[in-house]
């Protein structure tokens, strides 16, 4: 019997918003006992030699999602609809489309849609919701219903001291969905590499700037070295702009409060959207990183609007970013491997991010925090890669904006002063840089470069996309200085902080 929420779902498909434009795909029912194997939806750590017995049969997998392509003709009809609104030539230039445009377009048909959760509820699945963008459907279910369900097998893996469950075979799909189905994601735990957070970033003590010979970034030193202060004068101050961040922890609201106080920023109040339907992951180990990506957005950007969009898996939070269309600026810090991924994984994202852009939305993404091995589990240690080298698949995507870390090169110069504050800048002006080499690089082995880097030059001159797009300073750089060196300021001269302050932030 299908549950109550499942029937809800399909009612809201049935009869919200204007006719589909788009052709049903499902031929007649969906047949359950008639299936077809679903390549490259297998972890690439779901591996015999890591094998820790089968999982518990009534352990609950949370948020697990089917993700649905388009056709052909969709997806060309997309891909000019993508090179028009960023063509000033265009009538279609900057003309975004809503996640029920994107749907009605590009998604599936609503009576597919209702032809599949019927078809999720009846194998007893808990239909948590589909897509606004009728790209996917979300669902909880037990390990033994997935097992029914998609005939295959999760099991336990330990790997690298961690123990993680995924399947052990590929899933199999009802033949009537093949060529809709794309993927299923949320059949494994193994997650996406995070920054290596140091110890001198704990959440509870803001970096702040020191005249002593060693120097950590404040919110001033960065509108400083970066110009960005003459923006602010303007009235360019993120003001009625929305930034997403995206994560797979909670976070302590009262942390980011401090940071904006000790560094005189202006009092904002963060928009938390826990993924409805996903369960709580708490505050977990991945927390520094979650406040240094809200600490500088809101430090760049100080009257934007921060949205800390979360779940327990980084994929469910971003596709629910975009599929609800919050904000227009997506902030992503996980840096998957791009070599470990299947076809069908790299597909399934490029779709997520060709949506995001044709809603407009900017999605940016770290190139990576261990250079260019982030196959590997001990990329932090300083051990050479035994993995092989890897861009991260989110970075090398080309609708995605790949961002890259640089650290500071300063030689001899004199790029650094002195301020009785010690949460004031001290920074002078820009400051060289040269690549950090923690930040990754390098080509995909997915994507074609696209047509706005042919003709760039580089080192390779090669068929495949180059990441990153762009760089700045990535690491709270503590460069060890001089006095001889250092252009030293007196107390008199520390009126300069002040100034960079605007006339309506408090406690300038």
């Amino acid at each position: 019997m299908i549950r109550r929420r499942t029937a809800l779902v399909c009612a809201v498909l049935l009869f919200s918003g204007a006719a589909a434009a788009q052709p049903d795909r499902i031929v007649g029912r969906i047949n359950p006992a008639r299936t077809t194997v679903l390549t490259g939806n297998v972890h690439i750590n779901a591996l015999p030699e890591f094998d820790e017995g089968p999982a518990d049969p009534a352990m609950k997998l949370n948020y697990v999602m089917l993700t649905l392509k388009t056709s052909a003709a969709q997806q060309a009809e997309l891909e000019q609809l993508l090179r028009d609104q960023q063509d000033p030539f265009s009538p279609r230039f900057r003309k975004w489309l809503t996640p029920e445009q994107y749907a009605d377009r590009f998604g599936a048909s609503r009576a597919d849609m209702n032809k599949i959760v019927v078809w999720l509820g009846s194998q007893g699945l808990e239909v948590i919701t589909a897509a606004r963008g009728r790209r996917w459907v979300a669902f909880n279910a037990t390990v033994q219903q997935i097992q029914s369900a998609f005939h295959t097998e999760i099991r336990r893996y330990r790997v690298d001291g961690e123990l993680h469950f995924a399947n052990a075979t590929a899933p199999s799909i009802p033949e009537a969905l093949r060529g809709m189905v794309l993927g299923i994601d949320g059949l494994n735990d193994f997650r996406a590499r995070h920054m290596a957070v140091q110890p001198l970033l704990d959440r509870l003590h803001p970096a702040t700037t020191s005249g002593s010979g060693s120097h950590s970034l404040s919110p001033g030193d960065a509108w400083i070295i970066y110009n960005t202060y003459p923006l602010y004068q303007t009235g360019i101050t993120g003001a009625g702009q929305k930034i997403a961040i995206i994560d797979r922890s909670d976070v302590l609201l009262s942390d980011i409060s401090q940071f904006r106080s000790a560094f005189n920023l202006p009092a904002n109040t963060i928009q938390r959207v826990l993924v409805p339907g996903s369960t709580n992951p708490g505050i977990t180990s991945d927390n520094a990183e979650t406040n240094l990506d809200l600490d500088w957005a809101g430090a760049i950007a100080p009257y934007a609007q921060l949205v800390y969009v979360f779940a327990p898996s980084e994929v469910t939070a971003v596709n629910y970013a975009i599929d609800q269309n919050l904000a227009p600026v997506i902030s992503y810090s996980y840096y998957p491997c791009e070599l470990n991924q299947s076809g069908s994984v790299a597909g399934n994202v490029q779709a997520i991010a060709q949506q995001a852009n044709a809603q407009g939305i900017t999605w940016i993404a770290c190139s990576g925090d261990s250079g260019a091995e982030s196959c590997d589990s001990n990329n932090y240690s300083g051990v050479a890669a035994t993995h092989g080298l890897s861009v991260s698949l989110m970075a090398a995507i080309p609708e995605i904006t790949g961002v890259g870390g640089t650290t500071f090169n300063e030689g001899n110069g004199r790029y650094w002063g002195t301020s009785a504050n010690a949460n004031a800048p001290t920074a002078l002006g820009y400051i060289p840089e040269v690549a950090w080499t923690g930040s990754g690089g390098g080509y995909s082995i997915f994507y074609p470069k696209p047509d706005w880097q042919v003709g760039v030059p580089d080192t390779a001159q090669g068929p495949m996309r180059g990441v990153p797009d762009v760089s700045f300073n990535a690491i709270r750089a503590t460069t060890v200085i001089s006095s001889s060196t250092t252009a030293r300021r007196s107390r008199s001269a520390a009126p300069r902080w002040e100034r960079r302050c605007l006339p309506e932030w408090s406690r300038c």
